[in-house]
């Protein structure tokens, strides 16, 4: 892996930051690594005035690997900071969260009602939303056991209805722009938030992607498939 230039760690929704630590524990510290999550930020403004504060101070190249709501917010600031990305990494991805016409995703009343939800019962809406996180595999084999244990840390329902906000918003094909930039899609086969098919369709739009589709994998092929992650990432970040 190259020693220079940094990655920025842009976590999930509701999920702080430190759901990386082991990945980053296992690649080359002479790379600049630092970590953002969302948790705090009550809306989308703030979410990107925290991470392009971040990016800003970064040594190049730099490189982004961001999951679910994070691969969102990597794929905007993509569009935001032309020319200043070297890579991007995106798991569990989609270039349009809310279901739309030929495109996959979330129906926007299932948001409407998390966000209703989370003041009446936080910690259920994170229970039900935490176990689309994983395949019947990954499940049988005690990862949803082992997530559940990771989550002692619960966010505030400021940063959840934020991060839900973003997610209703998001539509990268609205830019209709070309994305120059050497990028890398992984998702799983059995991603039940964000569907294999929209990682497709957004694979489809960028001239300068790869795709990897995992089976037997949900939302966090970088928790459950740890080593595999690994060095599917360092293969691609020594191009």
């Amino acid at each position: 892996m190259p020693g220079q230039g940094s990655v920025l760690w842009l976590s999930g929704w509701s999920v702080d930051s430190s759901v990386w630590d082991d990945v980053i524990e296992g690649l080359s510290h002479e790379m600049v690594h630092r970590k953002v999550d969302f948790n705090g930020c009550t809306n989308v403004e703030e979410m990107f005035q925290r991470v392009e504060t971040v990016l800003a101070l970064l040594p190049s190249p730099v490189r982004i690997v961001g999951w679910s709501l994070g691969a969102l917010v990597a794929l905007e600031l993509a569009h935001r900071w032309k020319g200043h990305i070297h890579q991007l990494f995106l798991i569990g991805s989609t270039g349009r969260f809310v279901r739309g016409e030929d495109l996959p995703g979330w129906d926007q009343r299932v948001l409407g009602r998390m966000e209703r939800r989370l003041d009446k019962d936080m910690v259920g809406t994170l229970n039900d939303f935490d176990s689309l996180l994983f395949s019947k595999a990954e499940s049988d084999r005690g990862e949803e056991k082992r997530w559940r244990v990771f989550r002692q840390r619960t966010p505030s329902e400021g940063s959840m209805i934020g991060g839900l906000q973003m997610l209703a918003a998001f539509d990268w094909y609205q830019w209709d722009v070309s994305l120059a930039i050497d990028t890398h899609l992984l998702s799983g086969q059995e991603d039940r938030v964000c569907q294999p098919e929209g990682a497709i369709q957004l694979y489809k739009t960028l001239p300068s992607a790869t795709l990897s589709l995992w089976e037997g994998v949900g939302h966090l092929p970088f928790w459950t498939q740890q080593e595999q992650f690994r060095e599917w990432l360092e293969e691609r970040m020594k191009t």
